[in-house]
């Protein structure tokens, strides 16, 4: 589970660990998972939930999580980016996959076409 601060019901920081928030001045608190979302809310942590990730094409598509939490239906979540990739990232998977490269190094050695996908993975 991943966990926010927020100021006026907007995202202040995330993520953030108990230990960090513990750092700061006059904080006293239980575990967060021994805490209910009132009590978390009380002293502006929220949860934030991570959606299922998407199925998508490995050889068109990339898929990564937004680092950005997004307040949905009263729950605090962070959703998956579907990227749909470029003729020249095909190409290469393509290429490599050809050459019988392995899917985890296939992954790791192409160059996504998005600034989100490049700021998300790894």
């Amino acid at each position: 589970m991943k966990y926010a601060t927020t100021n006026n019901n907007l995202i202040a920081q995330f993520p953030i660990t108990e230990r960090e928030w513990r750092k700061q001045p006059n904080v006293s608190i239980r575990k967060w998972e021994d805490c209910t979302d009132a009590d978390l809310l009380a002293i502006n942590v929220v949860r934030v939930h991570e959606t299922e990730q998407p199925v998508i094409n490995k050889r068109t598509q990339t898929a990564a999580l937004n680092p950005d939490p997004a307040l949905t239906g009263g729950i605090w979540t962070q959703e998956w980016i579907v990227i749909d990739e470029t003729a020249d990232y095909t190409a290469a998977y393509d290429s490599k996959k050809s050459a019988g490269v392995s899917q985890r190094k296939l992954n790791a050695g192409l160059r996504h076409s998005s600034p989100v996908a490049s700021r998300c993975s790894g």
